[in-house]
């Protein structure tokens, strides 16, 4: 069993209601494409930007996965994107990638956070800026990626996700991490898949070794498995997450 596995678990039911939470007040129509000459910004949901667009999106994000995974170290199990997944009644672009379970757990965090926003950084570059699309991007386009998060958590383990998210801003800002994204991106959409050896490559030609992020101390990690422990016998939940 691998980590950021693209089999992830959700209810049908809850990520639509996820969904209509981002857009509160509109008919979500999964089946509805705006046209392509469409002003991008625009586009307010997920599920009408353009196929060839939400192709491409769909690779990047994957990318961002890997990239930053690799980066952190995480050795990466698969990586694909598939042609079209059948979300909720409608068809969308989609992939998924994962790591063995071996490594940091606050490095596992920030490569499933580093997907949703190295797409949502690619569709501004191609003017999808809309804040409503960012919303719909980060808490449905990602939902699975936050249910890892969640499933981790679930096993008392502690990911800061505030410091994830900075931590995988930076790197995103960095050229030559940006750089590897898209290569490895155009790789997903020629081939559909790519390996760990693929990525170490990538990063190589770009002067990319390792890269560094916020990681608890032990005296944090032991204070949260505590009190994670604590709230398991008493039923009171974490309010300590960071989601």
């Amino acid at each position: 069993m691998t980590l950021l596995e693209p089999q992830a678990q959700m209810r049908a039911d809850d990520l639509h209601a996820r969904h209509l939470r981002v857009h509160p007040g509109r008919t979500v129509d999964y089946t509805a494409t705006d046209e392509p000459g469409t002003d991008p910004a625009t586009v307010w949901c997920t599920c009408r930007i353009p196929a060839p667009v939400k192709r491409e999106l769909a690779a990047v994000h994957e990318a961002g996965h890997a990239v930053i995974g690799v980066a952190l170290g995480l050795t990466l199990a698969n990586l694909s994107i598939a042609g079209r997944i059948d979300l909720d009644g409608g068809w969308s672009e989609g992939g998924g990638a994962g790591f063995e379970p071996k490594g940091e757990v606050q490095s596992f965090g920030a490569a499933l956070m580093a997907g949703h926003l190295a797409e949502i950084q690619q569709a501004h570059h191609r003017g999808y800026t809309s804040p409503e699309l960012d919303e719909c991007r980060t808490h449905y386009g990602a939902a699975l990626d936050w249910a890892g998060i969640e499933h981790i958590r679930d096993h008392g383990l502690l990911i800061d996700t505030e410091h994830a998210a900075a931590d995988v801003q930076r790197l995103l800002a960095d050229p030559s991490i940006a750089a590897a994204i898209r290569a490895v991106a155009m790789l997903l959409e020629s081939a559909g898949q790519g390996t760990h050896d693929q990525v170490v490559q990538v990063l190589a030609e770009q002067g990319v070794t390792t890269a560094q992020i916020w990681q608890p101390t032990h005296a944090e990690l032991f204070a949260y498995h505590r009190d994670w422990a604590a709230s398991q016998e008493t039923g009171t939940g974490d309010d300590r997450r960071k989601v």
